[in-house]
């Protein structure tokens, strides 16, 4: 096993796998020992998300936190053709943002014109209810975390619901949602734009199926 994998952190309950640039994935199963399996209180089949193809291309994304991981995730996301909405409520931060997407893209050797299709707003009021998959990037307060995905259930009733903590359990940032099966994570390595790898985290009832579109997608962004 690799080193990456030995030392991956995988919270209590929660089930981890390892994206490459080749798409091959590692598993990692966390204290249920299962993958997938039907939990109390998940959605039926019938009242399941239907999200779209895995393209990137098209696709809807908000993105909760516009520091040091948030803005290059909305750069990646663009400069795959995605719709992006990046949402800071910190004026400061949110005003040095596109700067900071185009200095990303031109690190990756990608187009920095990609960061001016980027909208950019200062509160969840703004965020299009129809979007698909959304990141949070906010800093790592499990109360605050709790809170946003429990208000992005309501705003986005048809959108994936992904964080980027890299020491919280996936369980606990989607306590309070009513459907915590369209949660999980998606950690990212940082810098985000040069290193091509994301740790996805099934939470104890995350849907398999949500699992597999998350990698799919993070495929089409070239991880």
């Amino acid at each position: 096993m690799s080193p990456i994998l030995e030392n991956a952190r995988c919270p209590v309950n929660d089930t981890t796998k390892l994206l490459d640039t080749s798409g091959k994935s590692a598993l990692i199963t966390g204290a249920t020992g299962k993958l997938g399996s039907p939990a109390d209180g998940m959605l039926t089949e019938e009242e399941s998300l239907n999200l779209p193809n895995s393209s990137a291309r098209g696709l809807d994304v908000a993105i909760i936190g516009a520091g040091l991981m948030g803005h290059a995730l909305a750069a990646i996301f663009a400069a795959a053709g995605s719709r992006v909405t990046l949402c800071e409520t910190d004026s400061t931060t949110l005003a040095s943002a596109k700067q900071r997407m185009r200095s990303s893209l031109e690190a990756a050797d990608l187009d920095p014109n990609a960061a001016d299709a980027i909208r950019l707003v200062n509160s969840l009021d703004s965020l299009d209810p129809e979007c698909r998959f959304v990141t949070e990037a906010i800093s790592e307060n499990l109360r605050l975390k709790q809170e946003l995905f429990r208000d992005l259930e309501k705003r986005l009733p048809q959108a994936l619901l992904a964080s980027n903590t890299s020491v919280l359990s996936i369980g606990e940032v989607a306590r309070l949602m009513t459907s915590p099966e369209r949660s999980l994570g998606t950690h990212w390595w940082n810098p985000p734009y040069l290193v091509p790898l994301v740790e996805v985290v099934q939470g104890p009832q995350t849907r398999l199926e949500y699992v597999q579109w998350t990698m799919a997608l993070l495929r089409r962004v070239y991880k």
